[in-house]
């Protein structure tokens, strides 16, 4: 695993061995470093742009309440790009909120997140990924493609939404 991917709540700590996961991820105070981060990559404008029918991203206080876990990447000690996961048990990992700031994309880093994403699901016995994302967002859609990822139906409380695309990827 690359040493540019972090965990939000340990930011100097490596996320190189994923059975060493820090035991302060769900812990952050939504004030401190996990807030700025998501406000950073995903600011209000950026959400107001999708109607509210059409805005799936969780709030910082859901997903603190939810137990996503939350990493970003780092290129040359600059915040790159981030991504999050909810398991659902053993059943499935969520991508959440993956992103890559546009200046730092086609270095590797999302396909980097991913690959991190899959494997702290695999090591919590999950064997499929989902996510779901925009339509808009062409260049999301072009990595989750190259990486693997298979168009789905709607799945747990999405429904069919015209400004949204849903993904599966068996990663077992």
């Amino acid at each position: 695993l690359p040493p540019f991917i972090r965990h939000t709540s340990c930011p100097a700590t490596p996320a190189t061995s994923l059975s060493k996961v820090c035991p302060h991820q769900t812990t952050v105070p939504s004030g401190g470093f996990f807030s700025w981060a998501l406000e950073f990559f995903f600011p209000a404008a950026w959400r107001a742009a999708m109607p509210p029918q059409s805005r799936h991203a969780f709030s910082v206080e859901k997903l603190l309440r939810e137990g996503v876990v939350f990493f970003v990447t780092r290129f040359g000690g600059v915040l790159a790009g981030c991504g999050g996961i909810k398991m659902f048990g053993a059943e499935y990992g969520e991508v959440k909120r993956m992103f890559v700031r546009p200046v730092f994309r086609g270095k590797g880093l999302g396909k980097a997140m991913l690959s991190h994403l899959a494997e702290y699901a695999r090591t919590r016995d999950a064997s499929v990924l989902r996510l779901e994302t925009g339509i808009y967002e062409v260049d999301a859609i072009g990595l989750y493609e190259r990486f693997g990822f298979q168009r789905r139906a709607p799945f747990g409380e999405y429904v069919e939404d015209p400004l949204s695309v849903y993904f599966e990827k068996n990663i077992g």
